[in-house]
């Protein structure tokens, strides 16, 4: 999963029309469900693409209904959708293609064959760059969202998870397991820089990375030494380090206050003040967690995990357990609409999605895709990290 948290600009307008004079030409589609529902403005939904069938369901983040259906011509692995310009955006990892759809109207626009296998995408905090990597064979490809043209190709770019973007629109910051090290790549030029996290090379298995809403801070986990890392983004130090014993990978609050350690085998949750570094809160949980979803004011947090059907909620108020229980399956992936109030946990073993308020915890299930959803995303996510 990707930073998600989008700035909002006052372009709406103008990017419809100019995406409706690039598509205008395409042959249209056979609409699915309603043809005339007005799928403009991405915020409002979320988008599940179906474990097996080529297909990808548009459901309303307000009344949880599927208001339309695209049919794909490839299968769906990675899907995002930009928050200002009505665009969605899907990766085939066995075609090696990228493509997007016009949602104003409901055609093509682009469909482009990559020289990479596109098995991790994230979208850059401004909604405008998309970048491609490959964490098996390698490779890196730079994309701007709107136009789809390749703004920067790196070949022979290290095998590496999902990149995080720095808000500065210029850095992008990756993990490196084959030396143990955290990079970045200036974007303007193409050259990259890594700094070591141990005293020599040494092989990792490191997470993403992820970073403060600041972007000081960069934080990165390895699961083969129990580690999770706090970086200077700008002096390039490590400046703490915290003992996890199965780390995934570390997230930052919506609203900058906290990080959050996860360990996936025995469920232990710490809560870290980002700009002091100090513990602020800690429980321990009966089964593992991997997810973290944050509400308001970073104040209640749904945490899940991708392994097992457990829940809870959390309070940063009282620093404790206020609701545990268990979803009907076990969850694909998580996140919050942008205002933080709704939770939606997709599942792949069956085609529902659970809405859970993250003040009450009220949890309820809608339809969505045929099967169960394979990837999802949400047109809008308060998700800051990735």
């Amino acid at each position: 999963m990707s930073c998600k948290s989008i700035k909002q600009f006052a372009l709406k307008p103008l990017l419809a029309i100019l995406f409706w004079t690039l598509t205008s030409s395409v042959p249209a589609q056979e609409p699915e469900l309603n043809p005339t529902v007005g799928l403009r403005n991405t915020p409002d939904f979320l988008f599940a693409a179906d474990a097996d069938e080529n297909l990808i369901d548009v459901i309303s983040v307000h009344t949880h209904e599927t208001v339309y259906r695209f049919e794909t011509k490839y299968h769906v692995d990675q899907i995002l959708a930009t928050p200002n310009a009505p665009l969605l955006i899907y990766t085939n990892i066995e075609h090696k293609r990228i493509v997007a759809i016009n949602l104003l109207e409901k055609t093509v626009y682009k469909d482009i064959q990559l020289t990479m296998t596109p098995r991790h995408v994230v979208l850059d905090t401004s909604g405008m760059k998309l970048g491609i990597s490959d964490s098996l064979d390698g490779g890196f490809v730079l994309f701007h969202a709107y136009s789809m043209e390749p703004i920067l190709e790196l070949p022979d770019f290290i095998p590496t998870t999902d990149v995080l973007f720095d808000p500065n629109e210029v850095d992008i910051h990756y993990s490196n397991n084959l030396t143990g090290s955290v990079g970045i790549i200036d974007s303007n030029t193409g050259k990259t820089w890594e700094m070591n996290l141990y005293a020599e090379a040494t092989p990792s298995s490191f997470s993403s990375p992820s970073r403060s809403l600041d972007s000081q801070y960069i934080y990165v986990a390895d699961k083969n030494t129990s580690k999770v890392f706090a970086v200077s983004a700008y002096t390039r130090e490590v400046l703490q380090s915290y003992d996890v014993q199965t780390p995934a990978r570390p997230y930052t609050s919506p609203a900058g206050y906290f990080l959050y350690l996860l360990d996936e085998v025995n469920g232990k949750f710490t809560a870290i003040e980002q700009h002091q570094f100090a513990p602020f809160a800690e429980v321990d949980l009966k089964t593992g967690i991997d997810t973290v979803v944050v509400g308001q004011f970073d104040r209640m947090n749904l945490l899940l995990s991708t392994s097992n059907k457990n829940y809870y909620l959390f309070d940063n108020n009282s620093k404790s357990v206020t609701l545990e229980s268990e979803f009907k399956y076990t969850p694909l992936s998580a996140e919050a609409t942008a205002d933080g109030k709704t939770a939606f946990v997709s599942f792949s073993e069956a085609p529902y999605i659970a809405a859970i308020d993250l003040v009450n915890g009220a949890i309820s299930y809608f339809d969505a895709t045929n099967n169960g959803v394979g990837i999802s995303a949400a047109g809008l996510s308060n998700t800051v990290c990735h």
